[in-house]
């Protein structure tokens, strides 16, 4: 989700809590102002803003006023967690920007053009000092002079930054800054990608020095969602290209083999057909796993009722040639538990969890799975297994696309690497959690919550 989707979602969720409380309780991640509070968020909505909003890479905070009949009774500040995007996306940008300079070329040439119409020639006499057809514009939008004052400022800019009255307060994005204070010395129009590191967003920067040379303004179109779509588009390309080429690679080589070497034995035939067989196997498994990761998320996924006990006892069925194989000892705890959800997802994600376990537990290690509901009424599905264990940095990659632990010779050729990402992926269509603990050398345990 975007910075913007983000801001949508947080604000959408104070108001709700605004409107049904006159005067809001203080819960969890709420902060409570007084009315007379002369803090910077508050500063920015007594000078005009709708609301007011404070962004980190990992949070944002959105402050809004509680007023009745149109007097203030207090300042509400709500903080909630930042999202993050992971798949391609489709976002077209610049219709903006392009409305914008064709209004504001409209504008700013009186002089030119003497044959403008009435309402064109009043906006003209005024464009000196009045920019308010700029609070039409949903992205930043400020004006500074030569000795770096803000003179107007729109209320995206006021929303998404601190009302001060110079560019100075771009201090902590010193690219941004730079990029200021180089074209105050050249004025000269261009377009720039900047990234702001403490918001973590991307902003496409356009500068455009007025008619006296003496003022700059300045647009600022947040990228960020079409910048993370190409990189993420770019990045799943390779990663599947180079997936594809290590079977399709083998079965290639094989195939070679068997044409051209017609002396060789009826064993060597039978041993090539077989890899031929396993690694066409494991690409129909890949490309089955890479549709399953391209499916679009539904808004209305079928909801019933499932028995998740009944699914996992069918996966240890149909894995038990692999339970045996590894001599491993499976224990259970299954309470008898009914959930409402979609059983096809529910499948995918025990199975490929179970799957996970059995692979990377030691030869006659065990492997605990645990099914029940926790204090709120959740479910709880819980696997364990013996094994090398994961340190922090597997921890923090082991749901990413392709990723395949090498930890202890563990490394998984016949996997396709997608398992967990499609676990988490199925999981966030369902509402549902999952988090693992792990050491090196210990018990890894992955905890799904629904």
């Amino acid at each position: 989700m975007t910075l913007q989707n983000d801001t949508n979602r947080t604000r959408n969720e104070l108001e709700k809590i605004i409107q049904s409380n006159p005067l809001v309780t203080k819960a969890d991640s709420m902060t409570i102002l007084p009315k007379d509070s002369q803090s910077p968020v508050t500063k920015a909505i007594k000078q005009g803003a709708d609301y007011s909003r404070e962004v980190s890479i990992s949070s944002i905070t959105i402050t809004e006023a509680n007023t009745k009949d149109g007097k203030v009774l207090e300042y509400v500040s709500l903080k909630r967690n930042r999202t993050s995007i992971t798949f391609p996306i489709q976002l077209i940008i610049g219709l903006d920007v392009i409305f914008f300079f064709i209004t504001l070329y409209f504008i700013l040439i009186k002089n030119e053009k003497p044959e403008l119409s009435p309402p064109i020639e009043i906006l003209s006499k005024k464009a000196e000092n009045n920019f308010a057809f700029t609070e039409f514009f949903q992205f930043p939008i400020f004006i500074f002079d030569n000795h770096g004052e803000i003179k107007f400022a729109n209320s995206s800019f006021r929303n998404e930054f601190s009302p001060d009255q110079n560019i100075y307060q771009f201090s902590e994005h010193i690219d941004f800054l730079s990029f200021l204070l180089k074209k105050m010395l050249n004025p000269s129009l261009q377009d720039k990608l900047i990234h702001f590191e403490k918001l973590d967003a991307d902003y496409e920067v356009n500068f455009h020095p007025l008619p006296d040379n003496e003022r700059f303004m300045v647009t600022m179109n947040d990228v960020t969602v079409y910048k993370n779509a190409v990189n993420a588009q770019k990045e799943l390309v390779a990663n599947i290209s180079h997936e594809l080429k290590t079977p399709l690679t083998s079965i290639h080589g094989f195939s070679d083999l068997l044409e051209n070497i017609p002396d060789l034995s009826v064993e060597k035939r039978q041993e090539f057909a077989k890899l031929i067989s396993k690694e066409s196997s494991r690409l129909l498994d890949l490309v089955s796993d890479i549709i399953s990761l391209s499916k679009p998320q539904l808004s209305g996924i079928e909801m019933n009722s499932v028995q998740p006990q009944l699914i996992i006892e069918s996966a240890l069925q149909n894995l038990q040639q692999s339970i045996e194989h590894k001599k491993l000892i499976i224990k259970t705890e299954l309470e008898d538990v009914t959930i409402s959800s979609n059983e096809k997802r529910l499948q995918v994600i025990l199975k490929n969890l179970i799957e996970n376990a059995i692979f990377y537990a030691n030869m006659n290690g065990k492997i605990t799975i645990q099914l029940f509901k926790d204090n709120d009424g959740k479910t709880i599905f819980s696997i364990s297994n013996t094994g090398p264990g994961l340190n922090n940095i597997e921890k923090s990659q082991i749901f990413e696309r392709f990723y395949r632990s090498t930890n202890a010779g563990t490394f998984n050729p016949s996997g396709t690497g997608l398992g967990l990402a499609i676990v988490q992926k199925n999981l966030k269509e369902l509402g549902g959690t999952i988090v693992v603990e792990s050491q090196v050398g210990q018990e890894t345990t992955f905890q799904v919550r629904l």
